[in-house]
């Protein structure tokens, strides 16, 4: 599968990613940042990341990340979607991540695609119904089902926020308005 499970230099679980061509991975900045990432999983492949980088504006909210990984998957990567804007206010959208040891796809009926914020333009919210958040969606993938019933990638999960220990709202940096090669990484030299 396109979206893989990170690894830190101890084999700790860190968070989840998604394949965007053989060698290139997606993942949330921050799992980047206190990860101490070693490797990602595809499926049975385990392949080590040979560099790290995140967006050039991480520190100012832009919660995105790249893995250059040492090999090739021989997973089939993920398609991403070419404009956000073909989705309906409303529409069925979809989390495929790692959390407590497996690999997780979220159900029909459980987010729904809000739209982006005006305010936040490199962000999509969606709004979670009757479910729960897990340690490791963070650098997972946001999806939605295209006309020919296909995962398109529209988002990597970044966050979510919490009132009174229930889920309102959840956020990705939508993958739709860049180029995975502009300019617009900087290298991440751990701590």
């Amino acid at each position: 599968s396109a979206v893989g499970a990170l690894y830190s230099m101890n084999d700790r679980f860190i968070g989840s990613c998604v394949l965007v061509s053989p060698l290139i991975a997606l993942t949330a900045g921050h799992c980047i940042e206190y990860g101490d990432i070693k490797s990602a999983r595809f499926g049975d492949e385990k392949i080590l990341v040979e560099s790290q980088f995140v967006h050039r504006d991480y520190y100012f909210g832009d919660d995105l990340g790249i893995l250059i990984l040492a090999s090739p998957s021989k997973e089939k990567p993920m398609s991403i979607i070419d404009d956000i804007g073909i989705i309906g206010k409303m529409d069925p959208i979809y989390t495929i991540a790692h959390g407590e040891g497996r690999k997780k796809v979220s159900k029909d009926g459980v987010y729904n695609f809000y739209g982006i914020l005006k305010n936040k333009p490199n962000e999509i919210s969606f709004l979670p119904l009757q479910t729960s958040v897990w340690f490791g969606d963070s650098g997972g993938a946001l999806v939605w089902k295209n006309e020919n019933d296909e995962y398109v990638l529209i988002g990597i999960i970044t966050h979510f926020s919490v009132l009174d220990d229930m889920v309102y709202e959840c956020a990705a940096r939508r993958v739709d308005n860049f180029n995975l090669y502009d300019d617009i990484w900087q290298p991440w030299i751990p701590k």
